[in-house]
């Protein structure tokens, strides 16, 4: 019998099980989340396993090293000992250093307000912090292989409805870790469509189009796997593409197929529609920038492996340079490409 408590995730062939071990309320799925929902009773025993707390205050390792810091709401942190990775999302909305002195801004229960606080760089003390600021909105910690955890939310929107623990940065996070620690993947900054069975990758950083060519294959009638990032695994030596649930909607039944990849593009804003065929090295260059490798830390061979994976995709799909004037004619353009 299936508990109720519990919900079963299939995402790029990773199943993962979320649990309310002490909880008698039900897990609500986002909207974009509803897709890639499995039945918990059809895994065998599930890749990864993490439990949700609510309204509690998580443990915090006293010893820790920070790894990354993505602007003033996402710190990081490592445990050598426990082999354990800490992640913490902040209210914070900005920080700048003053004479060794963080002057922190932050939005608390609608309330705006600021705090000088003397603080050692090289070392947090967020026993300190705790009695100064809010607790984190969010703390995850998971093992060395990330087949493990915990995430702990804050507090409830409401009593019938749980916030979704699994939100980005989080479900990015753990992903971006099993893909690279199993050696089998990447995630890139993409959008895809899928054309008579064949997946087309569209790469770029913020406002290159990538939404924008999503969108106009969609209304040519293609099937979107997703407008912002996509999951680049190999399988039986193809390259497979595979949509995340939270950054926009796909339209792919199921949700969690693996469709093979037949081109690569990375796009920008044209005066006219214009191609480049890119070699080998430079188009690993451009997998290397775009891909989403800042959030973890990586080891040597991680990294070697890393780059090994983006330089073998280079070789085996074809990647082109692609200017483009965002209308319809543009696909038709593609689709001549041979």
């Amino acid at each position: 019998m299936q508990n109720k408590n519990q919900i079963g995730l299939n995402i790029a062939d990773i199943t993962i099980l979320l649990s309310l071990p002490y909880s008698k309320e039900k897990f609500i799925l986002k909207k974009d989340f509803l897709s890639f929902f499995v039945n918990p009773t059809s895994f065998n025993k599930p890749e990864v396993n993490i439990q949700i707390y609510y309204n509690k205050t998580p443990p915090i390792f006293h010893k820790k090293r920070s790894i990354v810091e993505a602007g003033s709401w996402l710190r990081a942190f490592s445990s050598s000992k426990r082999k354990k990775f800490l992640y913490m999302i902040d209210a914070f909305q900005e920080k700048t250093l003053i004479k060794g002195i963080f002057k922190r801004r932050f939005e608390y229960k609608k309330i705006s307000f600021n705090l000088e606080i003397l603080l050692n760089i090289d070392r947090f003390n967020l026993g300190i912090a705790k009695k100064l600021l809010p607790l984190p909105y969010r703390v995850a910690i998971f093992n060395g292989n990330f087949k493990t955890g915990y995430i702990y939310v804050k507090e409830k929107r409401d009593r019938a409805i749980l916030p979704f623990p699994l939100e980005p940065p989080f479900l990015e996070i753990l992903l971006i870790n099993l893909l690279v620690l199993s050696e089998s993947g990447m995630i890139l900054h993409s959008s895809g469509i899928v054309d008579d069975g064949k997946a087309y990758l569209f790469i770029g950083g913020p406002g290159a189009g990538k939404s924008t060519m999503a969108e106009l294959w969609r209304q040519a009638g293609g099937k979107m796997l997703q407008d912002e990032k996509i999951i680049v695994r190999k399988n039986k030596g193809s390259f497979l593409a595979f949509s995340i649930p939270g950054y926009g909607g796909t339209n792919l039944k199921p949700a969690f197929k693996g469709i093979k990849i037949e081109k690569i593009f990375f796009i920008y804003h044209s005066q006219k529609n214009e191609i480049k065929q890119l070699n080998s090295s430079g188009a690993t260059y451009h997998l290397l920038r775009n891909g989403s490798g800042a959030l973890f830390y990586l080891g040597i061979d991680s990294l070697d492996w890393y780059i090994r994976f983006c330089k073998e995709l280079a070789l085996r799909i074809p990647c082109y340079s692609l200017g483009f004037v965002p209308d319809r004619k543009v696909i038709d353009f593609i689709r001549e490409i041979k």
